[in-house]
């Protein structure tokens, strides 16, 4: 049995990240040894700026800002993802996941990054080598003559998740310091390579369709993926913005790139 996803398919998606309501963070003074200062005039600067990007990731320590702004990494606590489509459709659902435990971010690699200072953009590629979900869920939809219907624990896993972040910066002049804070965020999926879900109770309690139900969707599982993949990549973007955004806003920019202008100099 294949699965043919439609192109038609309305999806939204709404993200709600669990985390402690901070209003503003403790602004860095001294520079964390694990970040480096890079030159615009040095030929490794784009490399150099990666490896910061990867200390974001991987040696950035919950409570450097103030205790719970920036929380851990891993595992990463998510309330809820909403997925809405076209339910006239073979291929469509209506699910949430909520109580989401998500791991495996705390391995995310940082392959590549290049920064244009004219236009503060910074493009950064990421790859996610395992990604674990576990979550509660509840269904309602179809996969060709396959009605969906249940509620329960849900685990999702994918592999090799390649991400392209597209980040444009604004600068910030604030107590004798310039700041660059994210202005805009956009994350692209890449590749996906490979994925799989488990829906218990999916049909109440009838494990023989359960069973083949998930033979399915694991037998066609790029096909699956597609009907998530706006959640995954919205769920992305939140995350990664929340995170990045807070560290910028209170990481003095110098401390990143060391000839980088006042935002009064920038701007004029």
């Amino acid at each position: 049995m294949k699965l043919e996803s439609s192109s038609s398919l309305l999806v939204t998606v709404a993200t709600t990240l669990l985390t402690a309501v901070v209003i503003n963070g403790k602004t860095l003074i001294t520079k964390p040894d694990f970040i480096t200062q890079c030159r615009t005039d040095d030929l490794e600067f784009n490399r150099c700026l990666g490896r910061n990007f990867q200390a974001f990731f991987t040696e950035w320590q919950e409570g450097l800002l103030s205790p719970k702004y920036v929380g851990d990494l891993d595992p990463l606590f998510v309330k809820r993802i909403s997925i809405e489509q076209d339910l006239r459709h073979p291929v469509s659902m209506n699910a949430n996941l909520h109580n989401l435990e998500v791991k495996g971010l705390k391995e995310t690699r940082v392959e590549n990054v290049s920064f244009d200072l004219n236009d503060l953009l910074a493009k950064v590629t990421l790859v996610v080598p395992k990604l674990n979900i576990h979550s509660d869920y509840t269904i309602t939809g179809r996969i060709l003559s396959l009605a969906l219907n249940g509620n329960g624990k849900a685990f999702i896993r994918a592999e090799h998740v390649e991400i392209k972040l597209l980040i444009r910066f604004k600068l910030r002049d604030e107590d004798g310091l310039t700041f660059m804070d994210i202005d805009k965020l956009h994350a692209e999926i890449k590749e996906v390579g490979g994925f799989g879900i488990r829906l218990d109770n999916l049909f109440h309690g009838q494990k023989v369709l359960e069973e083949s139900a998930h033979v399915v969707f694991n037998e066609n599982w790029h096909e699956f993926y597609e009907i998530l993949r706006p959640a995954i990549k919205s769920a992305i973007e939140n995350i990664v913005t929340e995170r990045l955004s807070k560290i910028f806003a209170n990481l003095p920019a110098t401390f990143i790139i060391g000839e980088l202008p006042t935002a009064a100099e920038f701007y004029g």
